[in-house]
């Protein structure tokens, strides 16, 4: 598997957990709750504040919704059971390193990820998790897919990433240059 390293990596640092049956579940979808849990677990780390002990009264989560609540560590969402998109999970990582200083490797210009709009949600996240080399993109370009869920697997890559800083991918983006190039009337279809 891809990941293997990824997984036992973010399995060993004490931020995944697998799934019923002992299995992973590489290819299965992320939900907004375990990315929220991660996300504390991390604070935790980074910051040296307690995490909840055992399940409370509840969902198997909200001892995590009070922490990051009580640690600005997230916003409010309609479904936790949902999947988390990427970029929700990007915000949610990057409100969870807040306090810490991730130094920039990459070159990434501002504009230069197709699929992140300037004014978009998830875009200062996005930006800066880039600049840290956590976040790279699935392709030559940087294209990102903030709307798409994101998978355990590329989960677990990013969470070791995030929890071992010699795992980052320096990247550099530019803005691609506009060439506007005439055609003869005669050349249009609809001439």
């Amino acid at each position: 598997i891809w990941c293997a390293d990824n997984v036992k990596s973010a399995y060993e640092f004490g931020i995944m957990d697998g799934r019923e049956e002992g299995r992973f579940d590489v290819g299965g979808s992320l939900t907004v709750a375990e990315t929220i849990t991660m996300a504390c677990r991390i604070h935790s780390a980074c910051t040296g504040a307690d995490l909840p002990e055992g399940a409370g009264a509840g969902t198997w989560y909200q001892p995590y919704l009070d922490y990051a609540a009580d640690h600005g560590v997230l916003w409010a969402f309609a479904d936790y059971n949902a999947p988390v998109s990427r970029g929700d999970f990007a915000v949610i990582m990057d409100s969870a390193l807040a306090e810490m200083t991730l130094p920039v490797i990459s070159s990434v210009e501002r504009g230069a990820i197709p699929d992140v709009a300037e004014g978009a949600a998830c875009y200062e996240a996005v930006y800066r998790l880039y600049d840290a080399g956590i976040l790279t993109g699935s392709d030559e370009r940087g294209t990102f897919s903030p709307d798409s869920s994101i998978t355990r697997g590329e989960a677990a890559a990013l969470i070791s990433r995030i929890a071992d800083p010699s795992l980052r991918t320096a990247v550099t983006l530019t803005v691609p240059e506009f060439v506007f190039t005439p055609v003869p009337v005669d050349q249009l279809q609809n001439y």
